[in-house]
């Protein structure tokens, strides 16, 4: 069958009948993988970017071990009075109201504990006798105001100081994702529903991660319709026809579906980082199908004559497939190098995005067959026809252009040392979310969020019954609160500080008597010594809880605070444990090794090239321009004080693997030039690169728009990914399509292909 189209491509019927039956084998894959997809679930926490094993993680889970505390996760309830509600919450009314809300979270199944001033243990005197019972029962409510105000454990944990502010603490028994999205949603409607004239909010850990995970669902959504509007205008830009859009739209979208139920499959869920999974799959399939697409007409207008479509497509395999792969493998390449990370999300991360990757190629590179075959012709816009005669301009100065590049670089490796370690642990939730603004609330105002525990391990056999060394104990809880970044600080001697109407001194002056006290609290259910005293009594500990400061301030204060326990108590055992010990430490640890860590990933890359170009040395000049954009982006992330992570250090991987894509469509047409003895020489250099050049820059510009859809995101997080996504490529431009040239130009004969 001719077509009405100047170069008489012909399509036979044996041609047809494949096309539509490869069609449909894809719409019947396509889906299976709609129906796997739709069980895909999204889960965000800022524990997962901490490592399986390490010394830190090892600490804390001694301490917790030490007083049997669960890692649980605990949401807490905020209900502050409005302006135009007079009085405070100790009033028997709105006490009641506590407790009404207190029993109904308490009758759920997924609820382990409560906690909150109606149900809190308190030990009292009263007619001569001691004994333990709810605090707002054993203590008269004319005294409420009195008894709570000089309570430690109550002010300002479950109580304001100014009285018009109640905290509600409900620990979880699982950690379940639908759990926790469930119990959020019916924590904020109970709220509403006991106290609708006054701010109830929820806050806490869990409720940033859920609330993190609900927006992680609707930015899945925002991102794939983003991605097909990104193609289709990229695409209308460079294509004069508009069937050729659909081909890596649908590609794009078959290679999305199939990763999803993928991930759904095996049980991977959608995560803070998996959001980069859309636009990576993008980038990958627009990319391979404009080269492919590219080749293809130029291939076909070489022919005068007839010629059937078939033919054509298998010349273009010939030359099209090894850049295609390499180009496919080298970004694979590095994403897989995050498989040497410490943390298992940031390996499942790498695994996904590297299977990501390949599939796209998959779909991409079989898949393209039948759509030429059936579609009609591509027809590139002049625009993208033209050669890229900009190339002439950097030739012509290519000595000045070199060493320009080489020195900028220089510059910014010399400002790049001083990285801005300044990262906090909840910005990444977007501005304006009742999670955050209640959880900064109670960073703030309410005695801190970030738990650290410390623990003091003493030799002597029940060495916490001595009055001597709680006396010691009490002192430094003092010196402890008033360190600038803690918010409370409670030990075992606020327990007894917490004995309504017992005459000072507070502390007793016997071990008969302090065994006693320990005595009497053991009769309450559950006894609240047991996560402050260990069974032997030989350890005891000290719960506070710490501002979310920078990083670098954070790790500063916890050394402070264990210096402090330790000199206070120079012949014990201190050990820290909590999040506030370990999620700063080792996140910024785990930032360094993966921004060095790309010296792996140009490793394997080079060893790959040396490979397929069966020379070293010309491997070794493909990787030197490939440097711009790891020292580029380093550059940046110092001058803008970028504070550093690990979702933002891993660019440096990925970057790597993207920015070598251009470099191996180059040398490969550069190849395709070549003499017998394999020399190449300026004009060849020249004629690849105005050949090659502006389809290297359309790739790149597609690869701009993918990232820039990062900049919509909600969260910070990916906002500065997008950001340094498009710093990065742009250094790969500037090592590409301008360095590379300038050195090839300059010592062609180096190169062997």
């Amino acid at each position: 069958m001719k077509e009405n189209h100047p170069l008489q491509l012909t399509v036979s019927r044996r041609d047809k009948i494949y096309a539509y039956c490869a069609i449909t084998l894809l719409i019947l894959l396509t889906a299976i993988g709609v129906f796997g997809a739709r069980k895909l679930q999204t889960k965000y926490s800022i524990m997962q970017f901490l490592p399986d094993h390490h010394p830190a993680i090892q600490m804390d889970a001694r301490v917790r071990g030490y007083f049997h505390i669960q890692d649980l996760p605990t949401f807490v309830g905020l209900i502050t009075l409005n302006a135009n509600q007079r009085g405070i919450w100790l009033q028997t009314n709105r006490v009641e109201q506590i407790r009404a809300l207190t029993k109904t979270i308490q009758s759920r199944d997924d609820v382990a504990q409560v906690l909150s001033l109606t149900n809190v243990n308190a030990a009292a005197v009263k007619n001569g006798e001691l004994g333990v019972g709810e605090l707002l029962q054993v203590t008269p409510s004319q005294k409420w105001r009195e008894r709570i105000g000089g309570d430690p454990l109550l002010v300002p944990m479950l109580v304001s100081k100014d009285f018009r502010t109640i905290l509600v603490y409900v620990q979880l028994k699982d950690a379940g994702v639908h759990l926790l999205l469930n119990f959020y949603l019916a924590f904020q409607r109970d709220l509403k529903k006991y106290f609708p004239r006054a701010q109830a909010d929820v806050g806490g850990v869990p409720a940033v991660q859920t609330e993190l995970g609900l927006l992680l669902s609707k930015e899945l959504r925002n991102f794939i319709a983003l991605t097909i509007l990104a193609c289709v205008l990229t695409l209308l830009m460079i294509f004069r026809t508009i069937s050729t859009m659909f081909i890596p739209l649908i590609f794009t979208a078959v290679a999305n579906i199939m990763v999803f139920a993928l991930m759904a499959w095996t049980g991977q869920p959608f995560t803070v980082l998996s959001a980069t999974i859309p636009i990576l799959i993008f980038i990958t399939v627009v990319s391979l199908s404009v080269h492919t697409i590219f080749r293809y007409s130029e291939d076909a207008e070489r022919h005068k004559g007839p010629i059937s479509r078939w033919s054509v497509i298998r010349e273009l395999n010939k030359d099209i497939w090894l850049p295609n792969l390499l180009g496919a493998l080298t970004t694979c390449i590095g994403f897989l190098t995050l498989l040497g990370a410490q943390v298992p999300l940031i390996r499942s991360f790498g695994v996904e995005v590297a299977g990501a990757v390949m599939l796209s190629w998959l779909f991409t590179s079989i898949g393209i067959v039948p759509l030429l075959i059936l579609f009609p012709h591509p027809v590139p816009r002049t625009w993208v026809r033209r050669p890229a005669g900009w190339i002439l301009w950097v030739t012509s100065r290519a000595k000045f252009t070199a060493y320009a590049v080489a020195i900028f670089c220089a510059i910014l490796i010399l400002t790049s040392r001083q990285l801005y370690w300044r990262a906090r642990l909840f910005d990444d939730l977007p501005k304006g979310q009742p999670a955050r603004e209640s959880t900064e609330r109670m960073d703030k105002t309410l005695g801190g969020v970030i738990p650290l525990d410390v623990a003091i391990s003493s030799s002597e056999n029940s060495a916490w019954t001595d009055p001597v060394r709680l006396n010691e104990l009490k002192s430094l809880l003092v010196q402890l609160r008033k360190i600038n970044g803690v918010g409370t600080a409670r030990g075992i001697p606020d327990f007894f500080h917490a004995l309504a109407e017992i005459p000072k001194p507070i502390l007793p002056i016997s071990r008969a008597a302090v065994s006693e006290i320990y005595f009497l609290y053991s009769m309450s259910d559950p006894d609240p010594l047991d996560s402050y005293l260990s069974s032997d009594q030989k350890i005891t500990r000290i719960d506070m809880r710490i501002r979310d400061l920078p990083s670098d301030q954070a790790q500063v204060l916890v050394k402070k605070l264990k210096h402090t326990v330790q000199e206070q108590f120079p012949h014990d055992k201190v050990e820290v444990g909590g999040m506030g010990a370990i999620v700063h430490l080792i996140q910024d640890e785990i930032s360094v090794e993966l921004i060095y860590g790309f010296w792996q990933a140009l490793l394997l890359i080079v060893i790959i090239l040396a490979f397929i170009f069966r020379s070293l040395r010309t491997a070794l000049i493909a990787a030197l321009p490939n440097l711009v954009p790891p020292i580029v982006l380093l550059g940046y992330l110092s001058l803008t004080h970028t504070a550093i992570k690990p979702g933002v250090a891993i660019i440096f991987s990925i970057a790597l693997g993207l920015a070598f894509n251009n470099t191996v469509y180059l040398l490969n047409r550069l190849r395709a030039f070549k003499n017998a003895s394999g020399v190449i020489t300026r004009e060849e250099v020249l004629r690849a690169f105005i050949l090659e050049g502006n389809p290297c820059l359309i790739s790149t510009g597609i690869v701009l728009i993918g990232f820039s859809v990062f900049l919509f995101s909600y969260f910070s997080l990916n906002q500065t990914f997008g950001r340094c996504m498009l710093i990065s490529l742009n250094g790969g431009i500037l090592g590409d399509l301008i360095f590379l040239p300038a050195l090839l130009y300059l010592w062609p004969k180096d190169l062997r292909l």
